[in-house]
This record gives structure tokens, C-alpha cells and sequence, in this order.
């Protein structure tokens, strides 16, 4: 047997194991409405604060942090 027959074999069998472990994705039945630019924005703004939060560790700009979470779900309820 050549090198470039097991490379063949070995290439096979991994691109076979690939296959066969990846999962299928199936589309959403119950499609969801599109979340509007202004949430869209608070959800952004949050996110920056939060990564800030996360490097000084400021009680304040945590408090504003919750304030924006409890408006991010109300509105989106």
C-alpha cells in the first residue's frame, strides 16, 4: 500500500466521522418577530457597559447595567 492510498483512507474516514457526528440544524417553526432598532440599541449600550464593568468594576455603572437589563426584558414582553 502507497502513502497517497492511507492518506486517501485516513482523509476518508475523518471526513466521514465529520459527517456523522456534526448535528443538523433544523429551522424554526415559530419565526419571531423582529426586535426594533431602539431595544436593538439599549441591548448594544448594555453590552459596552457591561465589558467597562468588567474591567473597573464601578457599583455605579453596575446599577446602571441591572437598569438596563429589567428595561431590555420589560420591553420585550
Amino acid at each position: 500500500m502507497t502513502i497517497d492510498t492511507c492518506v486517501e483512507n485516513v482523509s476518508g474516514a475523518l471526513l466521514k466521522f465529520l459527517v456523522a457526528s456534526t448535528l443538523n440544524c433544523l429551522p424554526r417553526n415559530d419565526p419571531r418577530p423582529p426586535i426594533p432598532a431602539t431595544i436593538h440599541d439599549e441591548i448594544r449600550q448594555k453590552n459596552r457597559m457591561r465589558k467597562q464593568w468588567q474591567i473597573t468594576r464601578d457599583p455605579g455603572l453596575r446599577a446602571e447595567i441591572n437598569r438596563l437589563k429589567i428595561s431590555v426584558i420589560h420591553r420585550l414582553n
